[in-house]
């Protein structure tokens, strides 16, 4: 994904696929502020020997997923952590159990432009109201808004699906705020 603040240009990436040609060119377009790997597999950093040197940016992943990266990361994301391009602020949210490190990220936009979403599922750059966004499939949407509805994997076990509701309670109290 690539979001992007519309007023200020200023951008984050999200993931870097296999076929990075189209969102190395709609970064050309923007100020990158970061990079953040929602987790270590490989269809997640595909494309990373090809957008990060191209970008120039900082990038971030969870900590359990530090030693699948090809370089070592610059940020340690971590659970509550707040990243900002423009007007567009991510949360973080640690969702282990896909790997040791996965990491969603809630996107909260300005309240002119609350009521705008983020794709689930993008393959192409496209404008979305004012956020635009690029990126590979992904099996789990690790990007969403405040707005939709909180996505975490389905447990597998009692203690998980404690653990999840209570999750999920604590980023609706959160999210009203």
């Amino acid at each position: 994904y690539l979001l992007v603040c519309p007023q200020t240009n200023r951008s984050i990436v999200i993931d870097t696929p296999g076929e990075a040609d189209d969102l190395i060119e709609a970064t050309k377009r923007t100020q990158v502020q970061a990079v953040l790997i929602t987790h270590g597999h490989f269809d997640h950093l595909m494309g990373y020997q090809d957008v990060v040197p191209e970008l120039g940016a900082h990038v971030g992943i969870g900590s359990g997923d530090i030693g699948d990266m090809p370089s070592p990361p610059q940020i340690v994301v971590r659970d509550g952590d707040e990243f900002t391009a423009g007007t567009i602020k991510l949360t973080a949210i640690a969702t282990p159990g896909h790997t040791p490190g996965s990491t969603c990220f809630i996107v909260d936009l300005a309240p002119v432009h609350r009521r705008h979403t983020v794709p689930r599922r993008s393959g192409k750059v496209r404008l979305a109201r004012g956020v635009q966004t690029a990126g590979a499939e992904h099996h789990i949407p690790s990007v969403f808004t405040r707005r939709c509805q909180h996505f975490l994997p389905r447990p597998r076990c009692r203690r998980a699906a404690k653990r999840r509701q209570k999750r999920i309670r604590h980023l609706r109290r959160k999210a009203s705020r």
